[in-house]
């Protein structure tokens, strides 16, 4: 999802991760609302097993 190498940091993963949110955040894309919500949660938001 975020296309890093397995050793990659903390670092270079945060910024993988706020790059990606930035795409699909309502605030930030250009896309249709429908789209947008529906990319970001697929992209960004993890289901808990409960």
């Amino acid at each position: 999802m975020l296309r890093l190498h397995p050793s990659a940091s903390v670092i270079e993963m945060r910024h993988a991760y706020r790059e990606l949110s930035k795409r699909f955040h309502l605030d930030t894309t250009d896309l249709p609302t429908a789209i947008a919500t529906a990319k970001f949660q697929q992209h960004l938001v993890f289901p808990v097993n409960a």
